[in-house]
């Protein structure tokens, strides 16, 4: 049984949590600089070395003004120095860990996908459900924007052999601004809801308050965009200011991928399997995709990748739900050989 939850979007106010811009800008496996375009969405804009004062407040701003100007690295140089060796630590484990072959094919999918966007962004921008979409012109916007994120991606982590001496600061000043700018640009075609500006620089519509601090503990009062408030307890660790509820997880976070990227090798022959399995069905989705000349040929293909996808939901979810076209007739409602029930 798969239970749907009802998620009210309306004035819900966007969560500024430090653990969150970790994850999203740092925990990205990447080295090197792209080429091509790294660093649409992106700016140039002069960031401070350091927060303006050693409080969790000032730490908070410096890391909106960092990231808003494009500067990821702001996130790298706040974390404990225990803290950004276990992340080089678990990308160069990543990287000494995971099987070639199964890296490959999951580069060569990426690419797959990368090339289709390229090749045919006038044909996936024209189809029907998008042009004649809601926001259309938003979508094709997109599409080079998500065809040069994909390349960025490509180009910082099919070298599987450079993850082993991974850096997070070089990372972060490198791919890692490329991967956040055009994540921004992407972002910012959306509307905000709350009529002000989108992507990260809506960070210039946050509010941050101290409600009290100590030398080690501070609680600060942040207001989102749309006015709503949250409360989050920020303590030192090692001289550097990290919410309270990221510290209390790290270790137990940390020793939990350490020993499952222990276990990659072990599980080698099944993720080959695998990938095989998916690198071949999405091959022959997406072929048609790829071979088509014109607008009608495109069009065709994707309606028979949809409802190729359809039926593999449909097959995988045993079939369409019992009242989907209504509640089950009775028996003496059947339709019978001289006729339906409706006619009597």
């Amino acid at each position: 049984t798969i239970k749907y939850s009802k998620v009210n979007r309306k004035n819900q106010m966007k969560k500024f949590n430090f653990s969150v811009l970790l994850v999203s800008a740092s925990l990205i496996f990447g080295c090197g600089e792209s080429d091509e375009a790294g660093t649409a969405g992106a700016t140039s804009g002069a960031v401070q070395a350091g927060p303006s004062e050693d409080t969790a407040e000032a730490t908070m701003l410096h890391l909106m003004d960092g990231l808003k100007n494009g500067q990821p690295v702001v996130v790298w140089n706040s974390l404990p120095d225990s803290y950004q060796k276990d992340i080089n630590g678990l990308v160069q484990s990543f990287g000494s860990n995971m099987d070639p072959d199964v890296w490959k094919q999951s580069i060569d999918l990426i690419t797959t996908v990368h090339k289709l966007l390229v090749d045919k962004g006038e044909f996936i921008g024209n189809y029907p459900m998008i042009a004649e979409g809601g926001n259309s012109d938003a979508a094709k916007k997109a599409i080079p924007q998500i065809a040069g994120l994909l390349k960025t991606v490509i180009d910082g982590a099919s070298d599987l052999e450079a993850l082993k001496s991974f850096d997070g600061a070089t990372f972060m000043t490198t791919t890692g601004a490329s991967l956040v700018g055009q994540l921004d640009a992407i972002s910012s075609l959306s509307p905000n809801p709350t009529g002000g500006p989108s992507g990260l620089a809506a960070l210039s519509s946050i509010k941050v308050e101290t409600i009290e601090s100590s030398a080690d503990s501070a609680t600060l009062k942040i207001t989102g965009p749309d006015g709503q408030e949250k409360s989050e307890e920020f303590v030192k660790v090692e001289g550097k200011w990290l919410p309270k509820e990221m510290t209390v997880s790290w270790t137990e976070q940390i020793a939990a991928a350490k020993d499952a990227l222990a276990k990659l090798p072990e599980q080698s022959g099944a993720m080959k399997g695998q990938m095989m399995m998916v690198s071949g069905m999405a091959g022959g989705m997406l072929a048609p995709l790829q071979s088509a000349e014109t607008q009608e040929q495109f069009n065709a293909a994707m309606d028979g990748l949809t409802q190729g996808a359809m039926g593999m939901f449909m097959g995988g979810m045993g079939g369409p739900p019992a009242d989907a076209f209504g509640p089950p007739m009775e028996e003496s409602e059947a339709p019978t050989e001289s006729g339906s029930s409706l006619g009597n």
